[in-house]
């Protein structure tokens, strides 16, 4: 058994990475407040005014632990995010008659559903019909 302490390198790395940040910070104060300045300025622009002013500063660490060599690096850019959402189909799933593409009833299949639970009804079958979709 060793006389030496138990070394953490996980530690140590922490230790290694929260001493460069800060001077990485000051390198580029002047690109994070222009960074800053953009991003308000683009939510401010925003019609909709839903666009929130949010400023990222990843941080990236490598370590090469061949070498022992740590680079810790700091990105400072203005990034314009546009989304749309939307759904493609499932050609493995065929759409099922009388839905449309929205998982909706079609109103023929709506009103087919409404004969079927009048027929049930007088024929003395208890039918409750619920709207919209089950869970």
């Amino acid at each position: 058994m060793s006389d030496q302490p138990e070394i953490n390198r996980l530690d140590e790395l922490a230790q290694f990475i929260a001493g460069k940040i800060p001077p990485l910070i000051g390198e580029a104060m002047d690109q994070i407040n222009a960074a800053i300045d953009a991003t308000v300025v683009s939510a401010q622009e925003d019609e909709s005014g839903t666009k929130e002013a949010v400023l990222s500063l990843p941080i990236a660490v490598k370590w090469n632990m061949d070498t022992n060599k740590v680079e810790v690096a700091l990105a400072v850019t203005v990034k314009h995010k546009f989304s749309g959402n939307g759904e493609l189909p499932n050609h493995d799933q065929p759409a099922l008659p009388g839905i449309d593409g929205d998982g909706e009833l079609s109103p023929a299949t709506q009103d087919a559903a409404k004969r079927f639970a009048r027929s049930m009804r007088k024929a003395g079958v208890k039918l409750t019909v619920t709207k919209g979709r089950q869970a």
